[in-house]
């Protein structure tokens, strides 16, 4: 028995877990096989858009770049040519190197007011997807938008952000464009929570650099 080539076998699951999400009807005298074919086809399709997105942003980055995360990005976009890359390189050890992250983070900013919002829009993407779970990247992209769309768009995306991260930095952050934005009250809670959020931490994981930064904006805003 021939074994399935595991970029299809990955669009595959994808596709599923699609149909499943959406609770698609296959067309009419569309058999069931034919419908996640069918389904496989635009997965494809998207990963393939994405992909392409990706490694356009990726070598934005290469030109803002040293040599280690040169180095880095060049696997990353040679793993991105096949379907199945994202998922390789979610799994692999290549972004969990203790530096990696802030290689990142350091290119990234060099895109800061480059005076192109479609490029700092790539990079920024490239910065969420590689690591979507870490706070940073979310806020170069409010920072962006406030930038670009002005502070009520910001202060919006941010709601959206505090529903979702429970995340001390970015409640820091997101009180800052609150308050900038004339929500004071919204503004005190975050800071207050993200204080209680820190301090609830064994002292020896309390990030006290931003501790500090709350301290000083809740004495701040209570003036």
């Amino acid at each position: 028995m021939n074994k399935q080539d595991p970029a299809n076998s990955f669009i595959q699951q994808l596709a599923m877990e699609t149909i499943r999400q959406q609770g698609t009807i296959p067309a009419p005298f569309q058999t069931e096989k034919d419908h996640i074919n069918a389904t496989m086809i635009k997965v494809r399709k998207h990963l393939t858009t994405a992909n392409n997105e990706l490694i356009l942003g990726l070598n934005y980055l290469l030109d803002k770049s040293p040599l280690e995360l040169q180095q880095i990005i060049h696997d990353i976009v040679s793993t991105l040519r096949s379907a199945e890359g994202i998922q390789h390189i979610m799994q692999s050890a290549l972004l969990q190197q203790p530096n990696t992250f802030t290689l990142f983070s350091d290119a990234v900013n060099e895109f800061y007011d480059c005076g192109d919002f479609n490029i700092e829009c790539c990079v920024i993407s490239v910065f969420i997807a590689l690591f979507p779970l870490e706070a940073q990247p979310y806020i170069c992209l409010a920072t962006l938008i406030w930038r670009k769309d002005g502070i009520q768009q910001a202060a919006s995306f941010y709601e959206t952000l505090i529903d979702t991260f429970h995340s001390p930095l970015i409640h820091y952050f997101a009180a800052d464009c609150l308050k900038k934005s004339g929500n004071h009250s919204k503004a005190a809670l975050l800071l207050a929570q993200a204080k209680t959020h820190i301090e609830a931490q064994p002292r020896k994981q309390q990030n006290t650099e931003l501790l500090s930064m709350i301290g000083q904006a809740l004495t701040s805003s209570n003036r």
